[in-house]
């Protein structure tokens, strides 16, 4: 009895995952990739439409450069979101003592 109450206090001891845990994690993993996605896109589509753009002659060579550099900056300032730790963890049926 002692030492499960000591495993179950020891920082090494990890808890199960549950399924809900798992599914939220796939589908946080799944909008990470659909985002990342329709953002590179998204950055094409802008960078098709500047050369587009400079093509017409709407800009100079040296506005051309520095829309794009503008660019590479927007694209480099975007910050990952981080996760929400939020874990719920099923009892193992051992550790459970009646009352």
């Amino acid at each position: 009895m002692q030492l499960k109450r000591q495993c179950s206090r020891s920082p090494s001891f990890q808890k199960k995952r549950t399924f809900e845990d798992v599914l939220e994690n796939l589908q946080q993993a799944n909008l990470m990739n659909i985002n990342d996605c329709a953002r590179d896109e998204i950055n094409l589509e802008k960078r098709q439409l500047l050369l587009e753009e400079f093509k017409a002659g709407i800009w100079e060579v040296e506005e051309y450069r520095r829309k794009l550099k503008e660019l590479d900056k927007d694209e480099a300032c975007v910050v990952e979101t981080p996760s929400r730790k939020r874990v719920q963890y099923s009892p193992d049926w051992d550790e459970i003592e009646p009352e």
